[in-house]
């Protein structure tokens, strides 16, 4: 076969497969396009939606109108760092089809005045410092669509210093408490509150009460972090989302009441709440982030009926946790999720799944020898070494140190079978391409010696031109190089 058909057939059969990729596995283009003001913008097409757009070049007047169709299509996400620190920036009006605004997307730009929002807009999220330190920015209108804003969103702005002391609302966003908070302060949250930002209460260690209505879903990462003066808190119903760290170091925090529609506890939410003693997890949660009750130094019990995943160190140093129930089951269990809970005596877990339901039983040391009359016999012990430790040089000393009459195993060694059904199964691949280079070598060979074949009267008439023996070697290992 010459090398030509060969390379069509190659390209065919490239172009065929690319005809068998699944359209929904590449669904997003980037590109740059010029608008009518010869502005330069980078944009990500998704879903025939351009769900992020981003300044790259071109001059902006003082009066800046963000266009909401780019060649066809609708905006509906200003990027994160969009503008950041542009200062050519007075007035942007913002189309009514965004949705989104990104991080820092217009952070420091300080000859900012004014932002407009066209009217029906679907503007439904700020993102966190969006319009941070823009020193000049005084006129903006958010809209009520807007349910959702990142902390510090409009800190250090002339807007946000204008602004009265006290619990700052942004329409129906709980957006910051401004200012230093008087002692053994109370609040109530107003009726229609949809969200509570990230940080609002941060460090406010004055406030020792707290009403939150049953119209709040939303309560963002660190709201209430080191709140020191809170003894309690009761989350409504209406509560789907809790972000991380929401609780963390609150040290006088005795009782939580979770909302029931509560779909995760995220990473480090009570971590150091030293006072608080027993959590009942509700059974919308699925899951419960990293460090999540870590340190909790008062906690006894934890009882969880649904079936749920524990991550790594989530009840780390709980060194007064005595009962954990996990009625529905365990989908994981991390890292460390029990370490150093000296106290925990008293574990239950029911269906966890069917091989280890089917294998395992978990109870105390002293039950089982009790069950089965031993009075201080164990048959296994099992060590978990620390990372970068020579297991080798380890189990050499613990054989050393037991003598012949105990079996000291690693992980390999005890399971056998299975790594040596993995070694079987390296071997048999590397014979396969072995045997498939190999091949691939005899076909290269055997498509060089055609070509030689077919073209000796052309090296002839190379030779009789002036070409040398070693220049013709030179175009042979070229065209092999193709092939």
């Amino acid at each position: 076969m010459k090398p030509k058909v060969k390379k069509i057939i190659l390209l065919s059969i490239v172009a065929v497969a690319c005809m068998f990729l699944r359209s929904d596995q590449v669904n997003a283009y980037t590109g740059k396009v010029t608008d009518e003001n010869k502005i330069t913008w980078n944009y990500t097409l998704e879903n025939d939606e351009i769900v992020e757009i981003k300044y790259e070049s071109g001059e902006i007047q003082e009066n800046l109108y963000i266009p909401s169709y780019l060649n066809g299509y609708p905006l509906t996400k200003i990027q994160a760092d969009a503008f950041e620190s542009n200062m050519n920036l007075k007035n942007v009006i913002i189309p009514k089809t965004v949705k989104e605004i990104g991080y820092w997307a217009f952070s420091s730009c300080k000859n900012l005045v004014g932002i407009k929002i066209d009217e029906d807009s679907a503007l439904t999220k700020i993102g966190k410092q969006a319009f941070y330190g823009c020193s000049n920015l005084d006129n903006i209108t958010i809209p009520d669509t807007v349910i959702e804003i990142g902390f510090g969103a409009f800190d250090r702005t002339i807007w946000y210093d204008k602004k009265p002391y006290g619990e700052l609302y942004i329409n129906n966003v709980l957006y910051s408490y401004k200012g230093e908070m008087p002692e053994n302060t109370n609040i109530v949250i107003k009726e229609g509150t949809i969200s509570i930002v990230a940080r609002c209460f941060d460090n406010k260690k004055n406030l020792v009460n707290i009403e939150i209505p049953d119209t709040v879903v939303y309560i963002g990462d660190r709201a209430f972090y080191t709140c020191t003066g809170l003894t309690s808190i009761e989350l409504p119903n209406s509560v789907t989302y809790m972000g991380e760290v929401v609780f963390s170091w609150c040290n006088n925090l005795t009782s939580v009441k979770l909302s029931d529609n509560l779909k995760e506890i995220k990473d480090y939410s009570f971590s150091r709440c030293n006072k608080l003693q027993d959590i009942n997890i509700p059974n919308a949660v699925t899951n419960i982030g990293k460090g999540a009750f870590s340190k909790c130094s008062s906690l006894k019990k934890v009882s969880i009926s649904n079936p749920i995943e524990i991550k790594d160190n989530t009840f780390y140093q709980c060194s007064n946790l005595e009962e954990v129930q996990l009625l529905g089951g365990a989908l994981g269990i991390g890292d460390n999720a029990f370490y150093s809970c000296i106290k925990l005596s008293d574990i239950t877990i029911l269906d966890v799944s069917e091989e280890y339901d089917g294998k395992y039983i978990l109870t105390s040391l002293d039950f089982l020898r009790q069950l089965l009359d031993y009075t201080t016999e164990v048959s296994a012990m099992e060590l978990k070494l620390k990372p970068n430790v020579n297991t080798s040089s380890v189990q050499s000393k613990i054989e050393n140190i037991l003598g012949d009459d105990f079996v000291v195993q690693n992980r390999y060694q005890q399971q056998a079978d299975i790594f040596r059904i993995m070694e079987i199964e390296k071997l048999i691949s590397y014979l396969f391409l072995t045997f498939i280079l190999m091949i691939a070598c005899f076909n290269v060979i055997g498509s060089l010696s055609m070509l030689i074949l077919d073209k000796k009267d052309d090296v002839v008439t190379l030779r009789s031109l002036g070409a040398s023996d070693k220049l013709i070697s030179r175009i042979f290992l070229f065209e092999g190089r193709l092939i």
